[in-house]
């Protein structure tokens, strides 16, 4: 879906189901995590994925897929995730992931509804500014941890 436009709605209708189905099977599991209340291999198998996707998907296809309300426990997944030290450390800023898919997957195709968030995410619309805004819950990247401390 990212890298064409033909069928643009029907691409987007059955990836928002995709979306729904993940969603159903994290409630399913009594969440967080894919398998409950721990963290496993599922997990770290998805999570570069959903990481890419989060950022992805709002600068092409002007779709959020962070603090969406349709998809209540992927969110609650991230922040999970987001949680743990170890994958705070390791996680990557949505500008490095939009500018490093297109040369792993070809040239990806955006829809005109897209432009302002590649802007925030390119920080063209002066979003780059320091210091960063404090976190209310407003952003398009979450920023929630990024000074936290503690043990993975």
């Amino acid at each position: 879906w990212l890298t064409s436009s033909a069928s643009e709605g029907a691409q987007r209708a059955n990836f928002e189901a995709l979306l729904r189905r993940v969603d159903g099977e994290l409630a399913a599991s009594g969440g967080p995590y894919f398998l409950g209340a721990d963290l496993s291999l599922v997990d770290c198998m998805f999570a570069p994925f959903l990481e890419r996707m989060a950022a992805s998907l709002p600068y092409y296809k002007a779709l959020t897929l962070r603090r969406n309300d349709g998809w209540p426990r992927l969110e609650q997944w991230f922040l999970a995730m987001e949680s743990r030290p170890s994958y705070r450390h390791i996680q990557s800023d949505f500008y490095t992931h939009v500018h490093d898919l297109p040369p792993q997957i070809g040239r990806c195709q955006s829809v005109p509804e897209a432009e302002g968030f590649a802007a925030e995410i390119d920080g063209s619309d002066g979003s780059w500014s320091l210091p960063l805004p404090e976190d209310d819950g407003s952003l398009l990247q979450p920023l929630q941890g990024l000074r936290g401390g503690g043990r993975a």
